[in-house]
Formats: structure tokens, C-alpha cells, sequence
């Protein structure tokens, strides 16, 4: 049995500074691992190991371990990676359609080179009269409608940043 505590710190900047001023009270309430995501946007990704570094700077060392993953350059650009949603939220939103509309494929460019992932998913979504806004309504929508095996069978390979979250998530749930 394990306890998965998720807490948003509503901005990328603060994800750091968050982590580490919760550490030690997750520590002494008995958290195995701590696991943070944000985002590179608004940086661009060619100052990813700078960001990177100062990250790992800002994070304590303790007793247990504690990682920070860079989605690039949004964690969108893993929800573009997983095309099969899209055909979830309308038929028609097939890889090739996308292409035709929108100038990129996402089942076979590399979706963490999109420079605004978040950006291509509004006008996707608002192309088939969805809306996408990161409101929890849409969020749950989205986490509906994602194929999960498809994510850890295929793109946990080909999409960097998301194979390693995946693989932190994965030390955690395989660790006696």
C-alpha cells in the first residue's frame, strides 16, 4: 500500500522553491520519494542543462530522494506525443488532419520540439469546438481520453522527458 500526495504550486518557478520548502515535513510524514514536473516554457530549450542545474542547486539532499523533471518545452508536448486521444475527442482529428491544419504530425514529429505545446493543443481542441484551458474539467477529459498503454509501451522511448518521469514513477512502485 502507498500514498501518492499530487500538489499543484500553480507555477512553474515555484515548483522548486515548493519542493524544498515541503521536504522536510514529507519526510517526517513518511514519503518514500518526491517527484517534481515543470515545464521549460517560457525558456527556450536550448537552456535546458542551465535550468536543469539551477534546479538541482535549489533541491535539498536527504534522506530520501528527490527528483525534478523538465517537461520540453510544455508537458503538453507529451499530450500531442499520445495522437490516439485526439481520434477520442473527435474522429476526424487524425494525425494526417492534423498535419493538414496545423503544419505538424504528431505521430511522427517530435512533439518536444513544438515550440508552444500548450498553444497547439488550444487550437486543436477549438478546431473541433473543444476547448482546452487547464481547467479541471478539461484536465479529466483529457486524462480520460489518454491511452495509457500506448504512453508506457511507445512514447516512455521516444519522447525523453516523459521516459523519465515514467522511470522515476517506475523506481518508486518497484522498490521493495
Amino acid at each position: 500500500l502507498f500514498f501518492v500526495l499530487i500538489y499543484n504550486s500553480g507555477s512553474d518557478i515555484r515548483v522548486a522553491s515548493d519542493m524544498k520548502k515541503q521536504y522536510k515535513k514529507l519526510t517526517e510524514s513518511g514519503y518514500e520519494r518526491i517527484i517534481g514536473l515543470r515545464d521549460i516554457y517560457p525558456r527556450s530549450i536550448i537552456q535546458k542543462s542551465k535550468l536543469q542545474s539551477e534546479l538541482e542547486n535549489v533541491l535539498p539532499k536527504g534522506s530520501i530522494p528527490i527528483n525534478i523533471v523538465i517537461a520540453v518545452m510544455e508537458v503538453e508536448a507529451w499530450f500531442l506525443a499520445e495522437y490516439n486521444h485526439f481520434l477520442k475527442i473527435d474522429p476526424g482529428l487524425t494525425p494526417e488532419q492534423i498535419q493538414a491544419m496545423f503544419g505538424f504530425n504528431p505521430q511522427t514529429d517530435d512533439m518536444e520540439q513544438r515550440p508552444h505545446p500548450a498553444d497547439d493543443m488550444k487550437q486543436i481542441y477549438n478546431y473541433v469546438g473543444k476547448g482546452y484551458n487547464k481547467s479541471e474539467k478539461q484536465l479529466n477529459r483529457l486524462a480520460s481520453h489518454l491511452d495509457y498503454e500506448f504512453i508506457y509501451m511507445h512514447l516512455i522511448n521516444s519522447v525523453p522527458s516523459l521516459g523519465e518521469f515514467v522511470g522515476y514513477i517506475d523506481k518508486f512502485m518497484i522498490s521493495p
